[in-house]
């Protein structure tokens, strides 16, 4: 099973370690908001290393592992009959920091890693996504993006033209 690959940068330890220790300096409020206002603008200025950026960067490009399963999604969409199919690798990471009266009440940091799987049969979208990416877990739930798509065609049929590219 695939895992998500994260690089060592700056981390919710870190900040909350900095932020902390403005807090026990006795920081105004005006001047703890300019402090995280400066910690938010950094983030923004480095992108990269907080899990977003551009999809040029090759740190966002799949693996040839994750290539694989987008392939064989796509194949296993077509065959269950789908007459078109997308498929996307999404990895999120969330870091946050509460506090209260001037102390950190808590820090938490969270990831999500998954496929999503979407098909079109008829006129009609269906879609269906796992977080367990195997090659049996992925043509599971490429053929169960397909089903749906199908039952929603038989529900409510329409026309869908793509546009050509």
């Amino acid at each position: 099973m695939l895992r998500p690959k994260r690089s060592d940068g700056l981390t919710a330890h870190n900040i909350t370690t900095a932020l902390q220790h403005a807090i026990d300096q006795r920081l105004s409020r005006r001047d703890f908001m300019k402090l995280a206002g400066i910690a938010g603008l950094t983030v923004a200025a480095v992108p990269s290393q907080w899990g977003c950026g551009p999809a040029s960067d090759p740190k966002f490009n799949p693996d040839p592992q994750e290539r694989a399963l987008i392939e064989q999604a796509i194949q296993a969409v077509k065959d269950a009959g789908a007459s078109y199919g997308d498929v996307r690798i999404s990895r999120h990471w969330y870091e946050s920091i509460t506090t209260r009266e001037k102390q950190i009440t808590g820090v938490s940091s969270t990831d999500s890693y998954g496929i999503g799987i979407r098909a079109l049969v008829g006129g009609s979208w269906g879609f269906a996504a796992t977080r367990i990416l195997t090659t049996d877990s992925v043509a599971k739930t490429a053929k169960k993006a397909v089903e749906i798509a199908k039952i929603n065609n038989r529900i409510a049929p329409s026309d869908v033209t793509l546009a050509p590219i």
